[in-house]
């Protein structure tokens, strides 16, 4: 939100770190979407685009799996994606 991308893709990894961590085992979560989701937005930011696309793409199996096909989070995702 400052425009500090650098702050943005680590609190990113932390995220997806505790929401993995939480998952307890299983193999989607709509958290760990969620911060792969953030990671993308902040890799995109940066100028990193192969690696936000991969972000965007993890984010999209997550919310996928774990959300209506509907879900603002998960057309977001899909949407940075295709534009990039």
């Amino acid at each position: 939100m400052q425009g500090d991308t650098a702050a943005a893709i680590g609190y990113s990894h932390l995220a997806i770190q505790a929401a993995t961590d939480a998952q307890g085992g299983l193999p989607y979560s709509n958290r760990t979407g969620l911060g792969w989701l953030m990671l993308g937005r902040a890799l995109q930011q940066h100028g990193d685009l192969d690696q936000g696309r991969d972000a965007l793409n993890r984010a999209i199996m997550h919310l996928s799996n774990t959300v209506d096909v509907a879900h603002p989070q998960l057309l977001q995702a899909r949407k940075l994606r295709d534009e990039l």
